[in-house]
């Protein structure tokens, strides 16, 4: 080997070599330079989404929502348990914004309609409104695109409902954000109902017990629904007929089990309504009357007959 190496210098090919850094700098992708990962050029900095060049925060957040100021004296009410208690009457000086609705609560005692009315500018932020029983089930609603809002439902139930106001995401006019508005309440008395020897059954917590048998001179109401109850075993065949006029008012019922789940309905559109179920359960079950359509007179009168074949 030592004799190659001096005869390749003497022939001018052996090059000395140069003496190089064992470390790289200036053109090592991973020294301080020139590394992705770190100073400079790190995503982690200057360039790094987390800071100035950030979509995702600060000011150039295009997801963010404008910071809402607006508040009133109900707040904090923005969820169902929380909810601000009020009564019949106006309730002033309200505001809300995209995404802080605002709850409201309030006790029904006896059967009649509620009316929620909505006042405010439409071109300030479109505000909806919505109502809610205690189960934070919708009843209905009123979400029109011009100033104000209202809606009327029946309630047959006592207990607490919920109003949710919100304001509706594409509805704000792009100025401040959020909008003002006065809310009013009204609970209207439906008109007394001609009563019957089974009333006040106007509820399921006042439903009359009933048996196998016959029930004539009933009335019925479309404010003012029928509730009965009967004790069957399982296997237990029941029969429920009711008979009436028609064209006096449009009359149909349901069958529930033992755990208020809608076993059947009758709704034809004619004189009369029929059904017959097998029930799984001991227990009490529950039928519920109502009228479905009326004419110019207040309610309509009917029979009920009931026939229970005990299960084999």
């Amino acid at each position: 080997m030592k004799n190659l190496l001096i005869l390749l210098a003497a022939l001018g090919l052996l090059v000395p070599l140069a003496a190089c850094p064992t470390t790289p700098t200036d053109d090592d992708d991973s020294a301080p330079a020139d590394d992705d990962d770190a100073t400079d050029d790190d995503d982690a900095t200057d360039d790094d989404d987390a800071t100035d060049d950030d979509d995702s925060a600060g000011d150039d957040d295009d997801s963010a929502v404008a910071e809402c100021e607006l508040t009133d004296d109900h707040e904090p009410n923005d969820g169902q348990k929380t909810a601000s208690e009020i009564g019949e009457g106006l309730v002033e000086d309200l505001s809300i914004c995209i995404g802080n609705d605002d709850w409201f609560a309030f006790e029904v005692t006896e059967p009649g309609e509620a009316v929620i009315t909505l006042t405010f500018i439409h071109d300030d932020g479109d505000i909806d409104v919505e109502l809610y029983d205690a189960k934070g089930d919708e009843l209905t609603q009123a979400v029109s695109g011009t100033d104000n809002e209202e809606l009327d439902h029946n309630i047959y139930e006592p207990g607490t409902y919920f109003i949710r106001v919100e304001q509706f995401e594409f509805g704000d006019d792009g100025g401040d954000p959020g909008n003002t508005y006065t809310l009013e309440l009204a609970l209207e008395a439906f008109p007394e109902c001609p009563t019957d020897s089974l009333e006040d059954n106007d509820s399921e917590g006042d439903a009359s017990e009933v048996s196998a048998g016959s029930y004539d001179s009933l009335v019925v109401c479309e404010f003012d629904r029928d509730w009965y109850v009967i004790e069957l075993l399982a296997g237990d065949e029941i029969t429920i007929d009711l008979t009436f006029t028609d064209d006096d008012g449009d009359i149909d019922f349901r069958l529930y089990d033992i755990n208020g789940i809608d076993i059947d309905t009758a709704n034809s559109g004619s004189d009369n309504e029929t059904l017959t179920a097998t029930v799984d359960d001991d227990g009490t079950y529950a039928i519920q009357v109502y009228l479905f359509s009326d004419d110019d007179t207040l309610g309509n009168t009917y029979s009920m007959d009931i026939a229970v074949t005990p299960g084999t």
